[in-house]
C-alpha cells in the first residue's frame, strides 16, 4: 500500500473514532468523496443551472447590446444566455467569461450545431 493512501486511511480511522461530532462526519465524508473522485473521476455540475437577470444584464453590457453569434442588436427581454463550456461538461454559471447572450433563434441554431457535432 502506498504511503499517501495509508495516511489517508489512518486519518479516516482517527476521524471514525470521534464519530459522533458533525465535524467528524463531515471530514470523513470529504475523505470518502475525495477518494472516490481520485478512483472514478467525474464532472461536478454547478448547482446554479441558469443565468439570473443580473448576470444576463452584465452580459448584455459586456457585449454592448449585440448578439455574440450574428452581431445584430439584442432585445434584452427576448434574449437567451448560453454557457460556452456547456453546463453538462462542468461549465460554471457564475463564470461570465464563459457565457454569452444570444437571440433566441441564434441560440437554437447554436444548440442544433452542437448536437450535430456530437454525432
Amino acid at each position: 500500500m502506498k504511503t499517501d493512501i495509508f495516511n489517508r486511511y489512518r486519518a479516516y480511522k482517527l476521524e471514525a473514532k470521534v464519530m459522533t461530532t458533525p465535524d467528524s462526519i463531515k471530514n470523513r465524508l470529504e475523505m470518502i468523496l475525495n477518494e472516490f473522485k481520485r478512483l472514478k473521476p467525474f464532472i461536478e455540475k454547478d448547482p446554479q443551472r441558469y443565468h439570473d437577470e443580473e448576470q444576463k444584464r452584465a452580459l448584455y453590457f459586456k457585449q454592448k447590446g449585440l448578439c455574440s453569434l450574428c452581431n445584430m442588436p439584442l432585445d434584452f427581454r427576448n434574449s437567451s444566455s448560453d454557457h460556452i463550456v456547456s453546463h453538462s461538461k462542468g461549465g460554471r454559471t457564475a463564470d461570465l467569461d464563459q457565457a454569452q447572450l444570444l437571440h433566441c433563434r441564434c441560440h437554437e441554431k447554436l444548440e442544433k450545431t452542437r448536437k450535430k457535432l456530437k454525432r
